[in-house]
């Protein structure tokens, strides 16, 4: 059941006209068996509402067990893989960033996240919510675009999800410049961004642009660049054949004694060791 490959995931039905696809999963002779979706990202928005059965979702470094009225949101910038029970059951919601133009503070909260909310919803919600969904699979299978009820209704379904899985305290930040530079840093992170860099295309002075990132999120620019790399890194090492320099490389590290060294201090053990782990476990 371990997959070696990380890919990029893209959706040929979504587009302008329709950025909204819902399935369920798995389908067709998936159903009944243990089912793995390898590392990968998206494209897209993707919210996942676990219908029935038991599943293990590998979210850049966080592992999280997965029943029935659990839920997740994965922006284009997280990284994450699942094993399905046979008797996993999920609804599975795919939204293009353009879905959300005019609806800031839902794009916001979502880039706030560092990629990723996750929660379980109450059984009186989580009826109410699977039943919308019902209702949007049949009023959107043959559609080739959105009416304003079907906005309205799926609206509602990521406005509950977030209210369920993201902290009071963030939703607080409501600054437009701040989400824009976060935005600018989850879809960019393993690029040469630098503090002096993003500061100057903000139209900040680096030192005021660095006091001000800290006050805000409680950690450096530098900080948080490396927290995502290295969750990144994590997922890597769980399922790519890639040596541990190339995988620092991927992930925005000039210096595979730094990457190692910084591993080690967030994980407790070194890069090396990590893959070594997992490579018993295949054997």
């Amino acid at each position: 059941m371990k997959d070696k490959s990380t890919y990029v995931e893209r959706s040929k039905k979504l587009n302008l006209e329709m950025p909204f696809e819902i399935s369920i999963h798995p389908m067709g002779s998936q159903i009944g068996m243990p089912y793995r979706f390898p590392l990968h990202w998206h494209t897209y928005y993707e919210f996942e509402i676990y219908l029935a059965g038991h599943a293990t979702e590998y979210i850049n470094d966080k592992t999280i067990q997965k029943t029935k009225g659990s839920f997740s949101i994965l922006t284009p910038s997280a990284c994450h893989a699942v094993e399905m029970n046979e008797d996993t059951l999920l609804i599975n919601i795919r939204l293009l960033e353009s879905f959300f133009n005019g609806h800031n503070d839902i794009k916001n909260a979502l880039e706030l996240s560092g990629g990723m909310v996750f929660g379980s919803l109450d059984p009186k919600e989580f009826e109410r919510i699977i039943y919308i969904c019902q209702i949007l699979r049949e009023e959107c299978a043959q559609k080739s675009t959105l009416s304003e009820t079907d906005k309205y209704l799926i609206l509602y379904v990521v406005r509950k999800l977030l209210d369920g899985g993201v902290d009071p305290i963030l939703k607080k930040n409501t600054d437009k410049l701040f989400f824009d530079i976060l935005y600018y840093i989850n879809h960019n992170f393993t690029g040469k961004i630098t503090v002096e860099d993003t500061a100057k295309r903000f139209g900040f002075t680096c030192n005021y642009f660095g006091k001000k990132f800290y006050k805000r999120l409680g950690v450096s620019f530098n900080d948080y660049i490396n927290n995502m790399r290295l969750n990144y890194a994590y997922s890597l090492i769980v399922d790519n054949e890639q040596t541990i320099e190339e995988i620092a490389n991927t992930c925005g590290f000039s210096s595979r004694t730094y990457f190692s060294t910084m591993f080690r201090k967030k994980f407790g053990f070194t890069p090396v060791e990590w893959q070594k782990k997992q490579k018993k476990k295949i054997e």
